[in-house]
C-alpha cells in the first residue's frame, strides 16, 4: 500500500502545491521585486517549471521533502495500511451508507477537498500533471525512516514518563488541598481510589466542593471528582448530570 502511495502522489494536486512550497521555503523561486508580494499564478508558473526539471533527478531534495510531506504530514499511511489488513482480515466491515449531512470527520475531508481543488483548473498544465517522478528509493526511505517509532524509545522511559504525567511518581505526589485542584485541573475527572493513590487526604476534595471549586459527578456508573470549571464541558460532552445549584 505504502509504494502505490508513493508512486501516485507524484501526481496529484497536492504534491504540486506542497512542492511549490517547499521550493518557496528553500529559496528556489526568488521574487523579482523583495518588497513586493509574488501573485499566486506566478509562483505556481516557476514552480512548474522547476519541477520540469527537477523531477528528472530523484535524489533531489525539494522532491524528496515534498514527498516526505505528503506521505507523513498529510497522509497517515501506516494507519491506511493497517486499516486495509484489518479489511483484508475481516476485523473491520466495509458499509456504504447515505446520509444528508456529512459527519465531522467527513465535513474536515469535504472542506479540505474544496480549497484543495477549488483553484485546479487555473494551474497551468506542467502542474496539474506534476511530472512523472523518479524518486530515489533508497533516499527517500531513509528520510522517511523505516523504523517503528515504538521500536526507537525506551519503554522504561515511557512508563516513566507515563508515570510522571499522571502525578504518580513520588515529587508529583499530591501534598495538600491545592495540590488536588491543580490535580484536576491537568487531569481531569478522577475517583476517590485514584486521588488516594497520588497521596490526596480523603478529606480535601470535599473541603474543595464545600467552597465550589470542585463538584462530584457521576461518569460511568462511577462517583468522581472534577475541577469546577470543567462542569460545562462534562455537561454538553457527556450528558454528566451536575450538581444542584451549578450552572
Amino acid at each position: 500500500v505504502q509504494q502505490i502511495v508513493t508512486d501516485q502522489v507524484g501526481g496529484s494536486a497536492l504534491f504540486a502545491a506542497r512542492f511549490r512550497e517547499c521550493a518557496a521555503r528553500a529559496l528556489l523561486l526568488p521574487r523579482r521585486s523583495p518588497g513586493k508580494r509574488t501573485p499566486l499564478w506566478q509562483q505556481r508558473q516557476r514552480a512548474s517549471q522547476l519541477l520540469q526539471v527537477a523531477s528528472e533527478f530523484g535524489s533531489f531534495p525539494i522532491v524528496l521533502e515534498a514527498v516526505r510531506e505528503c506521505l507523513q504530514d498529510v497522509f497517515d499511511v501506516p494507519g491506511l495500511t493497517e486499516l486495509m489488513g484489518d479489511l483484508e482480515a475481516r476485523r473491520v466491515r466495509l458499509v456504504e451508507v447515505t446520509t444528508q449531512e456529512p459527519s465531522p470527520f467527513a465535513r474536515s475531508l469535504l472542506f479540505g477537498y474544496v480549497a484543495q481543488f477549488l483553484y485546479e483548473g487555473d494551474s497551468p498544465l506542467a502542474e496539474r500533471r506534476a511530472a512523472a517522478l523518479s524518486l530515489d528509493s533508497h533516499l527517500l526511505a531513509e528520510l522517511l525512516g523505516q523504523a517503528e517509532l515504538r521500536e526507537l524509545l525506551d519503554p522504561e522511559v515511557l512508563t516513566e514518563l507515563e508515570r510522571e504525567l499522571q502525578w504518580l511518581t513520588e515529587d508529583r505526589r499530591i501534598k495538600d488541598i491545592e495540590g488536588v485542584a491543580d490535580l484536576l485541573r491537568v487531569l481531569g475527572p478522577i475517583t476517590d481510589a485514584e486521588l488516594a493513590e497520588r497521596g490526596a487526604e480523603p478529606s480535601w476534595a470535599p473541603e474543595l466542593a464545600s467552597s465550589r471549586r470542585a463538584i462530584q459527578v457521576r461518569i460511568a456508573g462511577a462517583d468522581h471528582w472534577a475541577a469546577i470549571e470543567d462542569a460545562g464541558r462534562l455537561r454538553d460532552a457527556l450528558g454528566t448530570a451536575l450538581p444542584v445549584g451549578v450552572p
